[in-house]
């Protein structure tokens, strides 16, 4: 695992704080989706623009 994230350039902690942040995130979304009946499509777009923002924050903290 060490040599898996030296190679991509992130620390363990940087690591733990992306996994986090996706797991608050997927779960957020299933709350919305079961309070406000969200379909299969918003879903699916709301994983896509979870997805795009793990990302972004990737790229920001290798370029970090």
């Amino acid at each position: 695992m060490e040599q898996i994230l030296q190679f991509i350039g992130l620390s363990f902690d940087e690591f733990i704080n992306l996994v986090i942040v996706a797991i608050a995130a997927l779960v957020g979304l299933f709350l919305l989706r079961m309070m406000f009946k969200l379909t299969a499509t918003l879903l699916r777009l709301g994983c896509a623009i979870i997805v795009i923002g793990l990302g972004l924050m990737f790229v920001l903290n290798v370029l970090n």
